[in-house]
């Protein structure tokens, strides 16, 4: 019996000397996530791959066997986020994979945000990475053209490559082709009562189809006029219309990221991306060339939002030197 107290009072004391010497070290819920959420590096990468990325902003690439592009990604925080995706619960099926076939990291830095999706873009294009299936190049950009007044009587699909993009004004939608352009124009149609012989779905003399499916107000068979229904076209084109240019020349968008002290110049022309530079002696450079501007989608997309919703730290100058003379602009 007093062996037995012994033995208790010693028990006692051992767990009271161990919870005090471990006292604020006890193991909760949030300390068990914050253990499952630690990254299990791939088998395929090297144990301090991780130790030279950046906090910074940037683009990165992982690539797999025979360095074939698996994924390109952007983050104002590179290293947290390409560690992310190596967190142990791997709760997205698309990082599971790419761990299994990841057998290098690379990175670039830029100076914020702007560049990071502009570079993202540019890279997922041309590496055309496995796991990407956003910003993919495509050749085949189309939209409608639709000046009711001195235009062609129906929207006007027309390629991107023979827009001109200082002006915009009569321009709606931008698909990636011929095919999503006049599935959508249907839709348009279908939802706002449209004539489709009216929108040029169909040719032909009236009734059209969607009349005699009671989806046309009857612009084919006389019952509304022609005016009326120009008008309700550009109604219900209007979401589609494409903004146009909001300054009066080329511009340069200086982003500047204090913990690098990197600094870039974004190069811009009516929603065209020309270059980014880190000096004004390239910036001289480039505004001597003679390259043509090339109109991308994803830029455009990327750029309306900027404009939006603008950091304060950004600064935006007009370049008023012209890059083409011969062009006048």
């Amino acid at each position: 019996m007093v062996l037995a107290s012994f033995i208790v009072i010693f028990d006692l004391a051992i767990s009271s000397s161990i919870r005090t010497r471990f006292e604020g070290l006890l193991i909760g819920p949030q300390l068990v996530e914050d253990l499952l959420k630690k990254p299990a590096l791939p088998p395929g990468l090297p144990a301090n791959v991780l130790d030279d990325i950046p906090e910074g902003p940037g683009v990165y690439v992982f690539y797999g066997d025979n360095e074939i592009p698996l994924y390109v990604g952007k983050s104002i925080g590179l290293r947290s986020r390409v560690m992310s995706h190596f967190n142990s619960d791997h709760r997205v099926a698309k990082d599971m994979r790419i761990s299994q076939e990841i057998t290098r990291v690379e990175w670039i830095e830029t100076a914020g945000e702007l560049g990071a999706l502009i570079r993202e873009a540019q890279l997922v294009k041309r590496l055309a990475p496995i796991h990407n299936r956003r910003l993919r190049r495509n050749n085949d950009l189309c939209a409608f053209r639709w000046e009711p007044v001195n235009g062609p009587k129906t929207p006007e699909l027309v390629s991107a490559a023979d827009v001109n993009f200082s002006g915009l004004d009569n321009l709606y939608g931008m698909f990636r082709s011929r095919r999503v352009a006049l599935n959508a124009l249907r839709e348009i149609a279908d939802e706002h009562g449209l004539c489709h012989i009216g929108i040029g779905l169909e040719k032909g003399k009236g009734p059209c189809f969607a009349y005699q499916l009671k989806r046309c107000r009857g612009a084919c068979v006389g019952k509304e006029s022609a005016i009326s229904h120009s008008m309700r076209v550009t109604q219900a084109l209007h979401l589609l219309r494409m903004q146009a240019w909001p300054f009066p020349g080329r511009i340069g968008i200086r982003e500047h990221d204090p913990h690098s002290r990197r600094t870039e110049i974004h190069v811009l022309d009516r929603w065209c991306y020309l270059g980014t530079l880190n000096s004004q002696m390239n910036l001289c450079d480039m505004l001597q060339t003679r390259a043509e501007p090339s109109f991308d989608l994803d830029t455009y997309k990327i750029l309306t939002r900027y404009f939006k919703s603008r950091p304060r730290n950004v600064e935006i100058v007009l370049l008023t030197q012209p890059l083409y003379p011969s062009r006048g602009y």
